[in-house]
């Protein structure tokens, strides 16, 4: 790693960091190109403490100082700010490993600030400020909230050191062993292991790893056997066990004239087996989403679909 410390020409007030702003640049420079982009550029439209990828960290002002990063008085006035730089150019390899190091750059400052990590202390550019920021990290690792501050959370934690080596680590809001369901197109990431094809759409499946750094980080599982790879994104079901103990991911039957009259009819021919592949709260008359052959079959309620496994 390289590292260049060139402060900008910026009056601003004192700072006691309380936490962190992970920002996506929306830009393809490295980091020491905002060097001179910075000395250039009218800084109340905004700066961060820190530029950084794989490669380059470039920090622009002091973490005691406040730096103008996220439109909002109260986030710039107690946050620091990292932005991952090359968040519109770089492969999701190359951005996944610009983002551990922005994390390593957290960690070693909230060690310095004995500040903890959790969802107070770190902190996206949305919550704060109507914009798609961090809008790269976004689309990795979960496209919600409290997902992709999970998984922020989860790195900063562990180049803390707080988090050992054998402990089961929540990753993105997915933690290794738990039960899935993994949407079609979920693709194996080839770089980590021998491809053993596409995975999807995974009605029930198991976490059993997490190798960060890669496009497709979770390992998936099924029938004690490796299925395939897939990104947190494509992860849409977790662990959500339905009322009267059907959980999603199930194998049931269903009869032909066994669907709800406010929801699509399955139109079996006597008895088939579907999966359960989600259930829709809220009411519903047939809340039960029952799939076959990776399709949508039709929708039941739980009086009249028998549990196989």
């Amino acid at each position: 790693m390289n590292y260049k410390i060139d402060i900008v020409n910026a009056q601003t007030n004192s700072l006691k960091p309380l936490g962190a702003v992970i920002h996506n640049d929306a830009g393809s420079m490295t980091p020491f190109q905002y060097i001179e982009w910075l000395k250039g550029r009218d800084l109340e439209l905004g700066f961060a403490h820190f530029y950084i990828n794989r490669n380059e960290n470039y920090q622009a002002m002091e973490t005691n100082r406040v730096a103008w990063h996220c439109g909002n008085s109260w986030g710039n006035g107690n946050l620091l700010s990292y932005e991952v730089c090359e968040s519109f150019s770089a492969s999701d390899t190359d951005f996944l490993a610009n983002e551990e190091a922005v994390f390593q750059q957290v960690a070693k400052d909230f060690k310095l600030y004995a500040i903890t990590p959790n969802r107070d202390t770190v902190r996206l550019h949305k919550e704060f400020f109507n914009t798609a920021c961090p809008h790269r990290s976004w689309d990795l690792h979960g496209k919600e909230l409290n997902a992709v501050k999970d998984y922020f959370i989860s790195r900063v934690a562990h180049y803390m050191g707080l988090i050992k080596p054998e402990t089961i680590i929540p990753v993105g809001g997915i933690s290794v062993g738990t039960n899935i369901y993994a949407n079609f197109g979920s693709l194996v990431d080839s770089s980590v292991k021998p491809s053993p094809g596409p995975i999807g759409p995974v009605n029930s499946a198991w976490v059993t790893d997490f190798i960060p750094g890669r496009p497709s980080p979770y390992e998936i599982s099924r029938d004690g056997k490796v299925a395939g790879y897939t990104a947190r994104a494509n992860i849409s079901r977790v662990n959500q066990l339905p009322a009267n103990s059907i959980p999603e991911g199930s194998n049931v039957t269903c009869y032909r004239n066994s669907v709800s009259a406010d929801r699509t009819p399955l139109n079996p021919t006597g008895y088939q087996t579907y999966w359960v592949a989600q259930y829709l709260d809220g009411g519903k008359k047939a809340p039960y989403r029952l799939v076959k052959n990776g399709m949508t079959a039709g929708f039941a309620d739980r009086d009249n679909i028998q549990l196989v496994n």
